[in-house]
Formats: structure tokens, sequence, C-alpha cells
């Protein structure tokens, strides 16, 4: 091999190391460049979170005492609001009884006997015309005076007396609805809030 070839080989490998050793070295700060730009990235990415968590948390507990102080000043106001109802109903009771004498539909119910207690018999329509809950509720009535039955088998009963005053489904079916929705308002009142009027019909018949 002449010297002029020689030089020339010597002269490439040279190139080839140098390029190697700076593509190496380029390579390696790109690469760490991007493992720092990570880094980064994710600190500010948990920061965010936390940020953001921290935030979530302190609205929903400021919601939650906002919510609970709402219950107490409610639970504050139940009471007082009851006792002006029961106070006003106290003294204006005679006032309510003599309004609703007066400006009571006549048409609807004037005996006072079946659906209803006290004021509201003139008020709860015992004949709708579609259907007529009349006998259903003077047999409840009767059944609050025997001694020997309870308020639960009556309540009970009263059900299935009004229902069977509804027509038959095949028959009509928008008139049945509406009947066995109304027979089921009449029943539900009754079960929840008879029990003072089944006490006085018991005290009335001398049930012990």
């Amino acid at each position: 091999m002449t010297t002029k070839k020689l030089n020339l080989v010597m002269i490439v490998v040279i190139l080839l190391v140098f390029s190697s050793t700076v593509m190496a070295w380029s390579w390696k700060e790109t690469w760490e460049e991007v493992k720092q730009e990570v880094k980064e990235g994710g600190e500010k990415l948990e920061a965010s979170v936390k940020k953001g968590a921290e935030q979530l948390e302190a609205g929903v507990k400021k919601g939650i005492e906002e919510v609970e102080n709402g219950i107490e000043d409610l639970e504050e106001k139940i009471p007082e609001w009851m006792q002006d109802l029961e106070d006003g109903l106290e003294k204006g009771g005679d006032k309510i009884g003599e309004m609703l004498r007066k400006t009571i539909d006549q048409n609807i119910d004037t005996s006072g006997q079946g659906c209803g207690t006290g004021l509201t018999t003139q008020i709860v329509i015992d004949d709708w015309g579609l259907f007529d809950f009349t006998s259903a509720c003077q047999v409840h009535d009767k059944c609050y005076e025997q001694c020997n039955a309870t308020r639960n088998y009556c309540d009970n009963d009263f059900l299935i007396l009004l229902r069977k005053a509804c027509p038959s489904k095949e028959t009509d079916r928008v008139k049945y609805q509406i009947c066995r929705d109304i027979a089921k308002l009449y029943w539900y009142t009754v079960s929840k809030n008879g029990q003072s009027v089944w006490k006085q019909a018991q005290s009335k018949a001398n049930c012990r």
C-alpha cells in the first residue's frame, strides 16, 4: 500500500471515530434533556393534581358544612312553625268551621256522614258520581266502634271495600284507575291519621 493510500485510510478512520464520539455525546445529552423534561413535567402534573384535590376537598367540606348548618336552622324553625300552626288552629278553629260551612259546595256532601271526620265530613266526597264510597266509609265508621275489632283490621277492610266500589277494569279502564287512586288516597289518609278518631270511637262505644 502506498503512503498516499495509507494517509487516506487514516483520515477516514479518524473521521469515523470523531463522528461516533460526537453522536454518542449528542445522544447522551439529548436523552438526559428528555429525561429531565419528563421529570419536570411529572412534577408539575403531580403538583397540579395535588392542588386540584385540595381545592376539591375544601369545596366539598364547605358544601357539607353549609348543608349541615341549613339542616340545623330548619330543625330549629320547624317546632316554631308547628307551634304557630297549632296556636292558629286553636284560636281560629270556630271561625274556620263557620267559613267552611258557608263556603262548602252543598252538592258535595251535606250529610256529614260517611267519609271524613269532624269538619272534613262535609269536604271529603262520598259519592263521586263515577263511583260511590259512601257504603265503604259507613262500614269503616261502624268498625271503629266495635270493641272486638282492631284498628288495623278496620283500615285494611276499608281498603277492600273502597276497591270493590270501583268499576271493573274491563268496563272502563280510565274510571277504574281514577277510582283506585282515590281509594288508595282515602285509605292512606285514614291509616296514617286515624288513631285519634279510632280512640274516640272506642271510647264512645265504652270499649276497654
